[in-house]
């Protein structure tokens, strides 16, 4: 079974509800998921609130979860460094780095299918996603079709391989996505809180 790596950065404090959908959201049945947050809030309770989450194992999902604690300060200039520290994920098909606010929908990463990594060209894969304003629930979405309008990406999914290619470069997800063919999967599979 291929695995993904998937690194959430958390800024800010979540709740106990939140955390439990992020988890939730990363849980797939075709993929090994190894998820990895990174908690940069001031209170540093997330290794906490994870130990109450609740990972059902009764489902055929794979879920290995992790918390990194980091320094607040370190937030901005934090994304080189996961990237750079991609080595011991080297066996995996994909890696995400992912901002607290940005939600896979459910079941999205079941709909994935990362073997076109397998093609050497292809370095990153994009979808369409959808704003969900967080207190009145209402959704618009967005559709990223073209990369040449200057429409946000929220989320990208990289080859591992290609990233690890890339590694010499200072910004190697920059490079990754410049350099080599960017796959668009016109589906909104994830939410962006705003």
């Amino acid at each position: 079974m291929k695995s993904i790596i998937i690194n959430y950065k958390i800024k800010d404090s979540v709740t106990d509800n939140y955390l439990q959908k992020i988890v939730d959201s990363c849980k797939c049945t075709k993929y090994k998921v190894k998820l990895n947050i990174y908690d940069f809030s001031l209170d540093k309770n997330l290794s906490k609130q994870v130990q109450d989450v609740d990972i059902r194992k009764d489902d055929d999902s794979y879920l290995d979860i992790h918390v990194l604690t980091k320094n607040y300060e370190d937030y901005g200039k934090s994304n080189s460094e996961i990237y750079k520290n991609i080595i011991p994920y080297a066996d995996s098909t994909a890696f995400a780095l992912i901002e607290s606010q940005v939600m896979f929908k459910n079941n999205a990463l079941d709909e994935l299918d990362f073997s076109i990594f397998e093609d050497t060209n292809i370095g990153c894969l994009y979808f369409d996603y959808d704003y969900v304003h967080s207190d009145l629930r209402t959704r618009i979405y967005l559709c990223s079709s073209n990369t040449t309008k200057n429409i946000p990406i929220p989320l990208l999914i990289f080859s591992t391989q290609k990233l690890i290619e890339n590694m010499s470069h200072e910004n190697s997800d920059q490079q990754t996505f410049a350099s080599s063919v960017t796959k668009h999967i016109p589906k909104s599979l994830c939410d962006v809180i705003v």
